[in-house]
């Protein structure tokens, strides 16, 4: 997988707000949405 700049800063922006498990691992959070940005 490559981290574009764009899914970089997006990561780091969702990673600020992060608070809790369900910030970073639930159903739109910043994990899952690096790994549907994720080429195949």
């Amino acid at each position: 997988m490559e981290l574009t700049p764009e899914i970089t800063e997006k990561l780091k922006a969702d990673l600020k707000i992060a608070r809790t498990y369900q910030d970073l691992m639930g159903e739109n959070a910043a994990i899952k949405k690096i790994i549907k940005a994720s080429p195949e």
